[in-house]
């Protein structure tokens, strides 16, 4: 089931849910819509800690349904308040990066996405599959596989298109494993 009313609003914090795939429950996130064409929404994904977490390629088809206002988004909004007063909010620039890298890109058609590290969920995989594109035409990307348990690059996995649901393309934890594979002595 497709959520009607997807709409970008940088300025309005929405309760996301993705529905459910390869028979696990429905999926929560929060965060805000900045951009949307037909197929694909880009999401800012705000962590439990009121920080901005991520910036994700979203499939439309998936996200199930969109909460506008409650309680927890009451709440969390005088978190995300605070933690923009104190300079916690994006502590690691994501918005800078996203603005000079990736505004208005459309990175299932063009080579934005190339060398570098993300995550992607796709609805044949049970877990998130993450590491460093090396390859992406109009049908597929191919992954070389890296994590922080293992950031030594792995064969290449070739990923379907259509079979994505989400892409984090630009997020703290990935952020943090490019810079480690820059250093050559990592702590």
């Amino acid at each position: 089931m497709k959520a009607k009313n997807i709409s970008p609003n940088p300025n309005k914090l929405i309760e996301i849910y993705t529905e459910a795939i390869n028979k696990e429950g429905e999926h929560f996130s929060l965060g805000y819509f900045i951009d949307t064409n037909p197929n694909y929404t880009t999401v800012i994904s705000i962590n439990e800690c009121g920080m901005i977490e991520s910036f994700q390629y979203r499939k439309n088809t998936f996200i199930s349904k969109i909460v506008s206002s409650s309680s927890y988004l009451t709440n969390f909004k005088k978190i995300i308040h605070y933690n923009k007063s104190m300079n916690l909010y994006d502590p690691y620039s994501l918005t800078k990066v996203y603005k000079e890298q990736f505004e208005g890109k459309n990175f299932l058609n063009d080579s934005t996405l190339v060398d570098k590290q993300v995550s992607i969920l796709t609805t044949n995989n049970d877990f998130i599959l993450q590491g460093t594109i090396t390859k992406n035409t109009n049908e597929s990307f191919t992954l070389s596989s890296s994590t922080f348990n293992n950031l030594t690059e792995n064969a290449p996995y070739e990923i379907q298109n259509k079979d994505i649901v989400l892409i984090d393309f630009l997020s703290i934890e990935n952020k943090l494993i490019e810079q480690i594979k820059l250093e050559k002595n990592p702590i």
